[in-house]
């Protein structure tokens, strides 16, 4: 992947063509992947900054970027940091009449795992609480792209001893998974794809 930039960056010499914006994004997601938050971050903060030039502070090309950038300083424990950006990234996706998008969903579920982290529990099931309402709004009760929010609502739950209010939800997501041709199974189980902050707690 960096040897794809490399070549980005030869074929399209200035430094704020999307094309390299684009590749610098799609590098940093990669790291973010494979775990590696720590070199990510300086990827996204570029990407950020530079997308500002291009676009100006209030694009969603922006917002996009502050989102990834959160997420990375989230892993790496800088909480203050992440939030302010997630917040920067929501208020961004809100100027441009986005606030009930699907999009913000992102932002929604650093800030929950956030509020979580800082004992912030009302909080943090608030935000994944409306990050599944958007998202069910906008694409269907039974779309899975509220699968990650889910899983991670039905977890905060369950630690909280909340156990049939998650069981609720993991049956729910199992089913769409089911429908939607993804291969499920019930939680502790080895098959069924693991949410964003179950990721993080065996890395």
């Amino acid at each position: 992947m960096e040897r794809a930039l490399e070549v980005r960056e030869r074929v399209y010499p200035d430094e704020l063509h999307p094309e390299r914006l684009g590749g610098l994004n799609n590098l940093g997601y990669v790291l973010m992947l494979q775990g590696d938050a720590a070199r990510a971050r300086p990827l996204f903060e570029r990407c950020v900054r530079d997308s500002e030039k291009v676009y100006g502070e209030n694009h969603l090309n922006v917002a996009f970027g502050l989102q990834s950038l959160a997420e990375a300083d989230r892993r790496e424990g800088r909480l203050g940091e992440a939030r302010a950006f997630s917040e920067r990234a929501l208020a961004i996706f809100e100027h441009n009449g986005q606030s009930r998008s699907p999009r913000v969903v992102e932002s929604l579920l650093t800030l929950a795992q956030i509020d979580e982290a800082e004992g912030r529990l009302p909080a943090a099931e608030a935000s994944l609480r409306e990050g599944i309402e958007i998202v069910t709004g906008k694409l269907g009760y039974d779309s899975a792209e509220q699968l990650e929010v889910t899983d991670a609502l039905a977890r905060l739950l369950r630690r909280n001893g909340r156990n049939a209010e998650a069981d609720a939800l993991d049956a729910r997501a199992v089913a769409i998974r089911r429908k939607s041709g993804q291969t499920a199974s019930m939680p502790g189980g080895t098959s069924t794809p693991m949410s964003r902050i179950e990721k993080d707690e065996k890395r």
